[in-house]
């Protein structure tokens, strides 16, 4: 094994937060390039080839994750807020995550199109709730709602991470602060324009339509429907809280419903089942 020291030259503190394929992202602190205040950095595997993300409008920032071309994590705004994050390499692409209503707010991961972390608000009454994003402020999806399902009432939660299949992570906390690891996982059903019951809404689904296969004929608007949503997939998320003291299980149904693109699972767009 080697071992490669990524604090740049100059930086009196550096710390590393998470890496992806031959990047690494962090913060750094440096009496002349930062001012002392702690930037957030992206790494290409050495010391000196850093990038300082912090963006205008920021006394300080940190990057927590990283997927490709995208890194995630929070500022500090000159008026002392915390904002969630997104930036693609460098300062200039920043995009402040952090809807009007939120006070506060960070990102903690990022997997293509989305990003997950938790705010506080107005809109939260004032409580730290997971949320997920989709590259936008306006694209936030408060995901503390969905626990309102379980035998336990979760008073703050927060998103750690999300993978390939929108599958996200995270913690719930009680009334008392007790900790409980959260599993929100997509599970494919059959959306509108699936004749054919395979989960997809695709050209297969347009042969049905023009077969007008058993055990029903289809008319113009379920054609509709299929042009509405070509491309799509249905799915509904399971939460799966896990109190982290006593490792006991409880799995209950959230009634999550979210549409995510068939031809490219990254982006999922989430509505709350009626």
């Amino acid at each position: 094994e080697s071992v490669v020291d990524l604090n740049p030259t100059g930086f009196t503190e550096s710390r590393g937060m998470a890496l992806a394929e031959n990047r690494q992202v962090g913060q750094g602190r440096s009496p002349t390039a930062t001012g002392n205040l702690f930037h957030a950095l992206l790494w290409q595997g050495s010391a000196n080839s850093y990038v300082d993300l912090n963006p205008t409008g920021f006394n300080a920032s940190i990057a927590n994750g990283i997927w490709g071309n995208y890194q995630v994590g929070n500022g500090l705004t000159t008026s002392l807020q915390t904002h969630a994050l997104l930036w693609n390499g460098t300062a200039g692409s920043f995009v402040d995550l952090n809807p009007p209503e939120y006070s506060s707010s960070i990102a903690y991961d990022v997997w293509a199109e989305n990003q997950v972390g938790k705010g506080s608000g107005t809109a939260t009454g004032g409580m730290d709730h997971a949320l997920l994003w989709h590259g936008t402020a306006a694209s936030v999806v408060d995901l503390h709602p969905f626990l309102s399902g379980l035998s336990i009432t979760m008073t703050r939660s927060e998103a750690r991470a999300v993978d390939a299949q929108g599958t996200i992570t995270g913690t719930a906390f009680d009334a008392s602060g007790t900790r409980y690891a959260v599993l929100w996982t997509p599970i494919i059903e059959a959306g509108a324009g699936d004749f054919n019951g395979d989960n997809k809404v695709d050209g297969r689904d347009f042969l049905s339509w023009q077969r007008g296969s058993s055990p029903e004929s289809y008319s113009s608007v379920d054609l509709g429907a299929w042009s509405a949503n070509y491309g799509r997939e249905a799915w509904q998320v399971v939460g799966v809280p896990v109190p982290e003291p006593s490792g006991a299980l409880i799995t209950v149904m959230l009634g999550m419903l979210t549409v995510c693109s068939h031809a490219s699972r990254s982006r999922c767009v989430y509505a709350r089942n009626p």
